[in-house]
């Protein structure tokens, strides 16, 4: 029987790449957004009604489960979501108003709770499912100007860990992963000179993850050469803070 899966986040450039991949495994795809398409590629797919777009707003609760609903009514199932939609939202954390912070932490961490809540009643169901929430590997490291975002990546990290703690043992066929990559682009779009090793990374830990049993994992990526000497940085910045 054919996969079915659910993704959020598919206008940007890994939603992209994300279609492209899951289309190619002959998964049955549903993409939530709330932007139109505008690759002529997925265009191409929609077209042919290999995957089924919806244009909507994750943080309009109210829609986003109506919407999930209708899905589950439709499909009857979903194997696999994986959260992927974000809010990029970079500033001195006083600057935002309250109005972006709410957006931000609706989008990014109370979005994909809620999806994960309704998608996990059908998958236990059917004793049988995978969730993968791609955080961020700013989600481990507080700086300046990262604190809204950094902080929301930091909270579905932790979910993603709890959910599977809470699953495990009566639920072992239903898997929680969570991937947490370094940037790709910089701010004004930007190719990074490490663009292609992250995301062919981020599409290979996902395929291991659909493909396997593995369950409870962080997947980081950063760049090869500073993977070392980040896992040193966030030892040394949770001693940091630790009070006795």
């Amino acid at each position: 029987m054919q996969k079915v899966a659910l993704l959020t986040g598919g206008s940007g450039e890994l939603g992209s790449l994300l279609i492209k991949y899951l289309s190619e495994k002959q998964i049955k795809l549903i993409v939530l957004d709330k932007s139109p398409i505008s690759n002529p590629d997925i265009k191409v797919l929609v077209e042919k009604r290999i995957i089924d777009y919806n244009t909507l707003d994750l943080s309009d609760f109210n829609q986003l489960k109506t919407s999930l609903d209708s899905i589950l009514k439709k499909y009857d199932k979903i194997d696999i979501v994986i959260n992927n939609a974000a809010q990029r939202a970079f500033d001195i954390f006083n600057n935002f108003t309250l109005e972006e912070i709410i957006h931000t932490i609706n989008v990014n961490l109370v979005a994909p709770l809620i999806i994960t809540k309704v998608v996990i009643d059908s998958m236990i169901k059917q004793k049988y499912g995978k969730v993968i929430n791609i955080s961020s590997r700013l989600g481990f490291f507080p700086h300046r100007y990262g604190t809204l975002y950094n902080s929301t990546k930091a909270a579905l990290t932790h979910f993603s860990l709890s959910l599977f703690h809470d699953l495990r043992v009566d639920y072992p066929n239903i898997t929680i992963n969570v991937i947490c990559p370094d940037s790709f682009r910089t701010r004004e779009g930007q190719k990074l000179k490490y663009y292609d090793y992250i995301t062919q990374s981020i599409l290979k830990k996902i395929d291991n993850i659909i493909e396997t049993k593995i369950n409870g994992k962080i997947f980081y990526i950063s760049k090869p050469s500073i993977k070392l000497i980040d896992y040193l940085k966030i030892s040394k910045n949770l001693i940091r803070h630790i009070y006795n």
